[in-house]
């Protein structure tokens, strides 16, 4: 492995010749492959400390050079490789510094194809790793220790945090095209940082601002629930494990998402519902109805734990059981609404 180190470092010493060729992508290709079988296999077999640099010198030689910011699909498979590798390295906190200076480095004229949105979606999956851990869950022990000694550093740096703002702020351009993704990416990750207390103060003016920016129902929707979803997650009660929503006017995101893209509702039974996309037609909601009501006996007894002719009995009367909702199913016309984050629909994705 010393010699591909040292080749690495060779080819990334003068990037702005070597972006085209092959030979550095079957070097790059080699070194991932072999960082991710052991992050699959958790193989506790590491690389020694002297080639674990000469790598991680080789790739920020690559990332340093302004060839890396070229907007060529050359360039920008081989970024994929290295945010890759970074992500397989099992070794965060050791490219902490050179991933924060790439987010300030990107800008929209970046992305031009599905390699550059790839490259870039490659490097979040590093930085969310490393943002959503909770520091207080009582399960941390079971996290590997290369994220959570990544996220002690990021949480004890505020330029972190920074720096996922000034992405978001610099490829608002995006907003609305297929690289929008990236910017839920950023929300995601600046949002991470609210799993600690004594950063919740600097972080939370920043995600008001962006939502003021945004709306559900129009421009950057998938970008405003992205960002709820997170806050639901991430900005809670420490003791009551409530979330926060008065504090973004987001406690009533469900409704509002209900009204705007599920406005057709059929009572099958008092005690099972459907809401449905507006493209899915009466017919289809009766035959749904018809399917689900073969399976009421199932249901109720789920619910309630009797059968159906005795759920009333469950709280006095059949017009208000136990559970006023009782059973409340999404009817999805399309898949891609089918991923639509849980804290809208209350159902862990993928919903179809």
């Amino acid at each position: 492995m010393s010699a591909v180190a040292e080749e690495l470092v060779r080819l990334t010493n003068n990037y702005e010749d070597t972006y085209k060729t092959e030979e550095l992508v079957a070097i790059l290709g080699y070194i991932d492959a072999t960082y991710k079988y052991r992050f699959d296999s958790d193989d506790k077999y590491q690389y020694g400390y002297a080639v674990k640099q000469r790598i991680k010198q080789g790739l920020e030689l690559l990332l340093n050079n302004r060839a890396s910011r070229m907007p060529e699909y050359d360039n920008q498979h081989k970024l994929k490789l290295v945010y890759d590798i970074i992500y397989h390295s099992a070794d965060y906190s050791n490219y902490l510094p050179i991933l924060k200076t790439k987010l300030s480095e990107i800008r929209g004229d970046f992305f031009k194809d599905d390699e550059s949105l790839a490259a870039i979606r490659s490097m979040f999956n590093t930085w969310k790793e490393i943002t959503r851990i909770d520091p207080d869950d009582i399960y941390i022990q079971n996290k590997p220790k290369y994220v959570i000694d990544a996220n002690k550093k990021v949480a004890e740096d505020t330029s972190y945090i920074t720096a996922f703002k000034y992405f978001y702020d610099n490829n608002t351009s995006l907003m609305s095209t297929k690289y929008e993704e990236v910017l839920m990416d950023a929300v995601v990750s600046l949002a991470g940082g609210l799993n600690h207390e004594q950063l919740r103060s600097k972080i939370r003016p920043q995600i008001k601002e962006v939502l003021r920016g945004l709306d559900i129902n129009s421009r950057g929707s998938s970008v405003y629930v992205a960002a709820v979803g997170a806050l639901s997650s991430y900005d809670v009660d420490k003791k009551t494990r409530k979330n926060n929503c008065t504090e973004y006017d987001t406690c009533n995101i469900k409704e509002r998402w209900v009204e705007q893209y599920m406005p057709s509702k059929k009572s099958c039974s008092p005690y099972i519902k459907i809401i449905a996309q507006p493209e899915i037609s009466a017919e289809r909601l009766e035959e749904a109805c018809r399917l689900v009501l073969a399976e009421e006996k199932l249901f109720i007894y789920s619910l309630f734990g009797v059968s159906p002719d005795k759920a009333f009995m469950a709280s006095g009367t059949k017009e208000k059981p136990k559970f006023d909702s009782g059973l409340e199913m999404i009817l999805f016309k399309t898949k891609a609404m089918g991923w639509t984050p849980p804290q809208l629909t209350g159902i862990k994705v993928p919903n179809w």
